[in-house]
């Protein structure tokens, strides 16, 4: 009789554990109907999931780009339980997840009533709730819900600090992408929006793994940290001293990493567009005719050729491309020497698609003229600069100041330059030539703000 109520006992402990499942789109048949204890979301994100296994919201997760885009059917069973701890152990399991929670400095939207605005409306018996679409929000709700909802559109952190309660009139309508313009409608409708970094808590990814990830394109966005230690120890370029002084870091690096296009990028930095270097183009030249990987010799000619033969440079690319549709450098190189503004921005709209996160590309949007990709590189480039700043995203800034500007309207953020060039401030190396060249653009751009 023991042996037989163990037997039992073990069957119903068996059946008492969650089941989870966590498989490609279309995998498998998801349960139809819903219930206490059942979590399904088909073709789901990563973030998602992760967001609602640590009931925390995705904008409070810092996490690898792949979150946002990898998606999954979830599938979790938790009987009479909650299944928030079995999809949580799953997802640590699937993704080798390694993570904590931390408090950072976020940038923050801080909603305020107004003192020179309009004076608010109560909704006195009118139906509560609120309408928020690309560039308006309508409706009748406490002030709180209108952050929510801005929120949502924005997809930043927005703070309801107006210490008012009660439900409101709401009518705010702005241009999409202009937050200019959003902050003169919410002025308008009795609301002040300001920006600041604030102390969140934030669940921090520090690793994982995503075992379906597509295949890798060939030729990577980032140096890996080897070639790129390397690069940030070049030593300077003086051209008054003899060929072997001057070019002795760069051809070593070269020599070191012969088929890496990031060291070949590097060396190039000081030959092209210097008519005068012979010795150090024929150099180039020379090596890349010895390369083994021939995509990557003939991009790196093309972008030597960039400055001095646009045209011959844009014809070798072509066909770079061609060979390699995924190469992001061969686009970069090609809106670089691009002949025409609309050739550039499509070119630019290739690198980006491909290298999001990349900084590489902010010098170029001075000839671009579409107001849509102005503002999503705006967009990219800020959210990019939020981070630690290194030389790449020093030298970044001014070029992302003056997108800003360009992507908005003629009247600048000032409030948004003054918190970046505080943020540069704060690094204080008078002996930077970089640090030194963004605060002077930052102050320029300041002085004709006023």
């Amino acid at each position: 009789m023991s042996v037989l109520l163990l037997a039992v006992a073990l069957v119903a402990l068996a059946s008492a554990q969650p089941s989870v499942s966590i498989a490609l789109p279309g995998k498998d048949t998801l349960p139809a109907t819903p219930r206490p204890g059942l979590f399904v979301r088909p073709n789901g994100r990563v973030i998602d999931a992760v967001s609602w296994a640590y009931k925390t919201e995705p904008l409070r997760i810092v996490a690898p780009e792949w979150f946002l885009e990898a998606r999954y059917d979830f599938v979790v069973d938790a009987g009479d339980g909650a299944p928030e701890p079995a999809l949580r152990q799953a997802l640590e399991e699937k993704f080798a997840i390694v993570g904590g929670w931390e408090t950072r400095p976020v940038d923050t939207w801080i909603l305020e009533r107004s003192p020179q605005g309009a004076a608010l409306r109560l909704a006195d018996g009118e139906r509560r709730g609120l309408e928020g679409r690309s560039g308006s929000i309508r409706g009748a709700a406490e002030p709180s819900v209108l952050a929510r909802v801005l929120r949502m559109l924005l997809q930043r952190e927005v703070l309801d600090e107006t210490g008012i309660g009660g439900a409101f009139q709401i009518s705010i309508s702005w241009r999409p992408g202009d937050e200019d313009s959003m902050i003169r409608a919410f002025r308008e409708a009795g609301f002040d929006l300001r920006r600041e970094y604030r102390d969140t808590k934030v669940l921090v990814v520090y690793s994982a793994w995503w075992p379906d990830a597509p295949k890798p394109p060939r030729y990577a966005c980032e140096p890996n940290p080897a070639v790129k230690g390397a690069i940030e120890a070049l030593s300077s370029y003086d051209v008054s001293l003899p060929f072997e002084q001057r070019f002795a870091s760069r051809r070593e690096l070269v020599e070191e990493y012969p088929e890496d296009i990031f060291a070949g990028m590097a060396a190039q930095e000081v030959v092209r567009g210097q008519p005068d270097l012979n010795a150090e183009r024929e150099w180039a030249l020379r090596h890349y005719e010895r390369m083994q990987d021939r995509t990557a010799a003939d991009f790196l000619h093309a972008r030597l050729l960039g400055k001095v033969d646009p045209a011959g440079s844009r014809a070798l690319l072509r066909k770079v491309i061609e060979r390699e549709p995924d190469f992001a450098w061969a686009h970069l190189a090609l809106a670089e020497a691009a002949g025409t503004a609309s050739e550039a921005e499509g070119a630019l709209r290739r690198f980006r698609e491909r290298c999001p996160s990349s900084l590489a590309d902010a010098p170029l949007y001075e000839r671009v003229t579409d107001p849509e990709l102005l503002r999503a590189a705006s967009d990219a480039f800020q959210r990019s600069l939020a981070g630690p700043i290194d030389a790449a995203s020093l030298a970044a800034f001014p070029h992302y100041w003056r997108i800003r500007r360009r992507a908005g309207t003629p009247n600048w953020p000032a409030n948004w330059l003054a918190l970046d060039l505080a943020r540069i401030r704060a690094m204080a190396r008078p002996s930077d030539p970089a640090w030194v060249a963004a605060l002077e653009a930052g102050r320029e751009l300041a002085a004709a703000a006023r």
